[in-house]
């Protein structure tokens, strides 16, 4: 009779045993929804750091605008209706906005110190955006438009772009997505976007774009330049302790237009950029 290896036999049953168990628990293990990650966040008190690094260049202008923008972004059970962000100017444009801009969110309202315009109607340091007037767009912090800390947004962004690597995902939305799906009122024909997510949660957004906008030229002539802008935003210390206050009430005034009633606060903060240079 020819002798049998029982120790083969036995091996090669364990190993099978083994790679039929890992199957079966990675099969039931679902992927990280970085979504439902972001949302575990959303705990009053908390929030997350901000830094950002945002770059303008105009055609025909030489130099560029730089912003470089630091703070924090409170959350509440709801989502990330809080912040408190200081942004600092740097350009060779002429007429540019050079003096620093610390904007304070906190729900419907955003006060904003350091407002070129503050000047041409009161003489108190902070401005009050309120509905229906706003500061920036729908869930604009910085210069970033799109608001990754938004889960709905997030998956958006996430469905309309393409793994890259593990937790990077690059694409490009178009204005349809732009306007109808992330709510931006006046977005440019499209944007690229690059996301890292780390842990199933966003921990830095780059995008960029081109734009279009007008501003004198040194004939005093209005032209039209296009722009090409980049936005580099950092997300770090989520769960960090964040608290948001309000400027003193005596500090505060409403924004209110000077002339033009149908000209939007959103167009005066895009004009931070300053007049054209050429």
């Amino acid at each position: 009779m020819a002798a049998v290896d029982l120790r083969r036999g036995r091996s090669s049953h364990v190993k099978s045993l083994v790679i039929g168990l890992a199957a079966t628990v990675f099969s039931a293990t679902p992927a990280s929804d970085p979504t439902v990650n972001l949302r575990k966040q959303f705990v009053s008190g908390q929030g997350v750091s901000v830094k950002e690094s945002a770059r303008t260049r105009v055609k025909g202008i030489k130099g560029d605008f730089f912003v470089k923008t630091t703070g924090a972004i409170g959350f509440t059970s709801k989502g990330a209706p809080k912040y408190d962000l200081v942004s600092n100017y740097t350009s060779a444009f002429k007429n540019a906005q050079t003096e620093p801009i610390h904007a304070i969110k906190l729900g419907g309202d955003t006060y904003v110190n350091g407002f070129t315009w503050r000047k041409l109607h009161t003489d108190k340091p902070w401005i009050r955006f309120r509905a229906p007037r706003s500061w920036g767009e729908t869930g604009q912090r910085g210069e970033q438009l799109i608001d990754v800390l938004n889960p709905k947004f997030l998956r958006i962004v996430i469905d309309e772009s393409t793994k890259v690597e593990r937790g990077v995902y690059r694409g490009v939305l178009d204005r349809q997505t732009l306007q109808e799906d992330l709510q931006l009122s006046a977005s440019p024909p499209k944007i690229s976007v690059k996301l890292y997510l780390d842990s199933g949660l966003p921990t830095r957004l780059i995008t960029a774009y081109r734009d279009r906008s007008s501003g004198p030229n040194r004939k005093g002539k209005s032209v039209i330049r296009t722009s090409r802008i980049r936005v580099d935003t950092r997300y770090t210390d989520w769960g960090t302790d964040v608290t948001v206050d309000p400027p003193p009430k005596g500090d505060v005034a409403h924004f209110k237009l000077p002339s033009k009633p149908k000209e939007t606060s959103k167009k005066h903060r895009r004009g931070l950029h300053g007049g054209h240079d050429s």
